[in-house]
């Protein structure tokens, strides 16, 4: 189960479950770790007539890759969510260093001086990797990417130095480097949140635009080490005698260490539907009864995904949809057909109520009114107190409709001629 990290307020929730199109996301990062690390040992063991003095540099760095995807859906909130993938992160180190070695003989005893003899020079180059599941965050089973990657032994490198006849010192020496490095991840940073686990989501603000905006940052701890172990030793040989070892022991090297902060940043948005803003209410007006009006709803897509609504009435039986579904594609439209067909003398009203996956208008109510009215009857004045002396009365609907009556005057006049036409029948 999500847990939720609350950001903004709620939406209004439906039934409907709508999601936009994930994003994939790649934060990657390359880091120079190892860059001039430089060391120098100086004479080991320090005043001892016979030693060693190492020399060492290095390059290399850790690469970090982390795949995953960034979800968004709604209704019942704006939810900026995260998915990652099985063996979707991968953390690498790669390492070269030079080491050089040369011997030393403190001759001051006999007046000589001191004398430095190089007897080893080496490059070795060395790598490692570790992958991870989902992103590395520290509430998920994997929170740290630890690598151990050591180089090849080097050596044993052995010299010879003629002191006198019959007289001589061999010098050996061996080595073996070791880098290593961890990432530790603190969350991700996103909408003004604090992500630490896969599992937690963020509620974001519904935008003005068609799409939503995000920065989120990958934040870490990226630390990394690289030592060698030498283990010089040194021995007199005569020819006479044989050879007595003067010394032998391991210096364990600690080149350098690095210790930084790690941030990696994704820019990307999400898609949305954003349809056109419908009407507020509509009144239909008088309209006949055993007639009908119409109402044209558009449903205009202005956004980058789909439009997709439903259509519903709740109320009088006397309004009805259809069809009851719209899908618009992007910068195109579709639509529906509400009709008004009064059962009954008087005013009727209803709701249309509009669900659509829109996430600014995800459910809209829009009041519907209208009158059911009866036909004027033949020879009845549907002006019942007409203006003195006035003619012909008409009568206009709300609903556009018009009907007429002759007037007063017209009725007694046909009434009379009438009536001589009846007596001058007689009369013949």
């Amino acid at each position: 189960m999500r847990t939720l990290v609350l950001v903004f307020a709620f939406l209004p929730s439906v039934a409907l479950a709508w999601d936009s199109e994930p994003v994939e996301l790649e934060f990657s990062n390359r880091t120079d770790v190892f860059e001039q690390f430089e060391y120098d040992s100086g004479i080991l063991p320090a005043n001892s007539p016979v030693g060693v003095r190492i020399y060492t540099n290095s390059r290399g760095g850790a690469s970090t890759s982390i795949l995953g995807e960034s979800e968004l859906w709604w209704p019942e909130a704006l939810t900026h969510g995260f998915m990652g993938y099985e063996d979707g992160g991968e953390f690498s180190l790669d390492t070269q260093l030079s080491l050089n070695v040369a011997a030393v003989l403190d001759l001051d005893a006999i007046d000589l001086g001191i004398l430095e003899y190089g007897i080893w020079n080496e490059t070795e180059a060395f790598d490692g990797s570790v992958l991870f599941d989902d992103m590395l965050l520290p509430d998920d089973p994997d929170g740290i990417a630890t690598i151990s990657s050591r180089g090849r032994e080097l050596g044993p490198i052995s010299t010879t130095l003629n002191l006198f006849t019959g007289v001589s010192l061999v010098f050996n020496a061996e080595a073996a480097p070791v880098a290593e490095a961890t990432l530790t991840g603190w969350g991700l940073e996103t909408d003004d949140a604090f992500v630490t686990s896969i599992d937690d989501t963020v509620y974001v603000e519904v935008p003005t635009f068609s799409q939503t905006r995000h920065v989120t940052a990958w934040t870490g701890e990226l630390e990394a080490s690289l030592d060698v172990v030498v283990t010089p030793s040194a021995e007199l040989c005569i020819t006479i005698v044989g050879c007595v070892q003067l010394a032998s022991f391991d210096i364990d090297l600690p080149l350098g260490s690095y210790t930084s902060e790690l941030r990696m940043l994704e820019n990307y948005r999400h898609p949305l539907p954003r349809m056109e803003e419908l009407p507020r209410t509509h009144d239909f007006g008088g309209v006949y009864m055993n007639t009908e009006s119409t109402l044209d709803v558009p449903v205009e897509n202005l956004g980058d995904l789909p439009v997709e609504g439903t259509f519903r009435i709740e109320g009088s039986d006397s309004f009805r949809v259809f069809p009851d579904v719209a899908y618009a594609l992007p910068d195109d439209a579709d639509g529906v057909v509400v009709t008004f067909a009064p059962e009954a003398i008087g005013q009727t009203t209803a709701v249309l109520v509009v669900e659509t996956n829109d996430p600014s208008i995800v459910e809209v109510r829009i009041p519907l009114t209208g009158e059911g009215i009866q036909f004027p009857q033949p020879g009845v004045d549907p002006d019942p107190d007409p203006e003195p002396g006035g003619g012909g009365s008409a009568t206009v609907s709300s609903c556009g409709c018009q009907s007429t009556s002759p007037a007063t005057g017209g009725l007694a006049l046909f009434g009379l001629l009438g009536l001589m036409g009846i007596r001058r029948r007689r009369s013949l």
